[in-house]
């Protein structure tokens, strides 16, 4: 049972229970996710945890899409590695580069998938931990150094360094929108993380023009954003 601890941290950054009760077609949906809740624990890799996932095929709830989000991060190569990530991004000090390389994906493909079902899971959480993967693999896109073998941290340390000072239109919106998609969900309404929050607050601190909500700023906010974390 390899990834039963990755399993388990993700849905803690939920704040709903996948067990639920009523009449008979609920209950039956009760036990399809139970069944892809005990699947995923035992998966070994990711196409074993994608299995698991057709096991609720037929569900849309916000529960299903809990699984679904969690089961996207298998693609991360070392539970711990995340794990570590997560306990970092819940603890003063830690590097944005650090948290960013390990939550990196190996496809922008894979990265935008668990990003939406994140997203449809209607966890604060989940949803900005999606949008920080989504975003570390924008990032690592660009720099082209995905599958080089070489430290996570100090590709990612690299590649912000790099856009803050020849900044990239283009990756800046795609940041930016990112982040504006979760912002008001899981920062605004209720901090999900107070450390990461705080760190997109103090970047959006910097140019009092800023409305998180404007697509038409989501360039300059993910500017802001990597010159941010370039720094911290």
């Amino acid at each position: 049972m390899r990834f039963s601890k990755l399993t388990a941290t993700l849905l803690a950054l939920s704040c709903t229970s996948l067990l639920l009760t009523g009449c008979e077609a609920e209950q039956t949906e009760k036990d399809m996710l139970a069944e892809a809740q005990y699947c995923l624990d035992d998966a070994q890799s990711e196409s074993e945890a994608d299995t698991c996932m057709t096991k609720i095929s037929g569900l849309n709830s916000e529960r299903a899409n809990e699984l679904r989000c969690a089961a996207g991060f298998y693609q991360v190569a070392s539970p711990a590695n995340l794990s570590q990530a997560l306990n970092t991004m819940n603890e003063s000090g830690g590097s944005s580069a650090g948290v960013l390389g390990v939550l990196a994906f190996d496809t922008r493909e894979r990265a935008n998938t668990t990003f939406e079902y994140c997203q449809d899971s209607g966890s604060e959480g989940l949803q900005l931990l999606g949008a920080m993967a989504k975003t570390a693999t924008i990032l690592n896109e660009y720099g082209g150094v995905l599958g080089s073998g070489g430290d996570p941290e100090a590709q990612l340390a690299a590649i912000l360094q790099q856009l803050s000072t020849v900044p990239d239109g283009q990756v800046a919106e795609d940041v930016g929108s990112t982040i504006q998609a979760v912002y008001t969900a899981s920062c605004a309404l209720t901090v999900s993380n107070e450390d990461m929050c705080g760190s997109i607050d103090e970047a959006l601190a910097q140019d009092g023009t800023i409305d998180i909500n404007d697509p038409a700023d989501a360039e300059t906010i993910g500017q802001l954003l990597l010159e941010h974390w370039n720094e911290n």
